[in-house]
């Protein structure tokens, strides 16, 4: 992350900060989000040109996790965040005060994110994975662990008998040529870069469907003190989102100057596809799956976790 530090965990909920009021007029919202594309949308705000007529403009810090960006929200030090749903459900389970203003992004058939394993390997089914140690970036709030787990249940993979390890991205494929694990789940920017000995083995996103990868979100004392502005926020929120879906090259650009990757590496990537209208079925689709594949302790309904504005 690049300025702050926060852990969110269930033994130890964060105490949530005392919330101020903030100006109707022109706003600076301290907003916390992740350096890939399909958690970026905050930093497709200014080129977009779309916030500042609106009046909003984002401080925005970048975080390696959810968690990170949801303990940020959680002790004030954030206004707002764009987080993984399961992290923001999680942290409702454990009596944190999260809702869910908008979509951000959701898988629509273009996935950011493949189970890879080592060309010569000779796994050819989820069934071939039994025993094996997989890499996921997360085991506790991640959308992708769960399509990862939906993927293998429903091609016939004994979940009890496969071990995941958590690691970065970034040396997930080193592990997959040493060795040290069979496969991972790996989202870009490092699919489509991955190195001659590493291959894209299946798209277990496939076993969800259309499901929210990443939403905006705020804690509900903020919105309730800010209800106005949180409106406002919202609907800017789907007009720059419009305007990212229609100008990857700007928006790639903006990722670049936040995140310092390689711009070729950008205009090679799998993109996000940010949601442009109020929708929740695909943020359903993805908390069922996490109940049944146990990332989630129980089920998070509606009215628990949506913003009423």
């Amino acid at each position: 992350m690049n300025r702050l530090s926060f852990a969110l965990t269930a033994a130890a909920p964060l105490a949530l900060a005392t919330w101020r009021p903030v100006s109707a007029q022109a706003v600076t919202l301290k907003t916390g989000a992740s350096p890939t594309d399909a958690y970026a949308e905050p930093l497709y705000f200014a080129p977009s040109g779309v916030a500042a007529k609106a009046g909003i403009t984002l401080d925005v810090t970048l975080f390696s996790s959810s968690t990170a960006t949801a303990a940020g929200c959680a002790s004030g030090a954030l206004d707002v965040g764009v987080a993984d749903p399961i992290a923001i459900a999680n942290g409702v389970v454990h009596g944190i005060p999260f809702r869910i203003l908008a979509l951000c992004s959701v898988y629509t058939g273009v996935t950011t994110s493949y189970v890879c394993v080592a060309r010569s390997s000779s796994i050819s089914s989820a069934k071939d994975l039994n025993g094996a140690t997989l890499g996921t970036v997360t085991v506790s709030s991640s959308g992708a662990y769960v399509a990862v787990r939906t993927w293998l249940a429903s091609n016939g993979a004994d979940l009890s008998t496969i071990k995941f390890v958590e690691m970065p991205y970034a040396a997930m494929a080193a592990a997959i040529e040493r060795g040290t694990i069979a496969a991972a789940s790996i989202a870009e920017p490092f699919i489509s870069q991955l190195p001659p000995d590493v291959k894209i083995f299946a798209n277990p996103n496939e076993a969800l469907g259309r499901y929210a990868i990443s939403v905006w979100f705020a804690t509900a004392p903020w919105i309730a003190n800010n209800t106005a502005l949180a409106r406002r926020l919202t609907a800017t929120i789907y007009d720059v989102a419009r305007w990212s879906n229609d100008h990857q090259s700007e928006t790639g650009a903006a990722l670049v100057a936040a995140t310092h990757l390689d711009l070729d590496r950008v205009r090679q990537m799998h993109r996000a596809t940010f949601v442009t209208t109020p929708e929740t079925q695909p943020i359903e689709v993805l908390l069922a799956a996490a109940v049944r594949s146990g990332v989630l302790s129980r089920p998070v309904g509606l009215p628990e976790l949506m913003a009423t504005l």
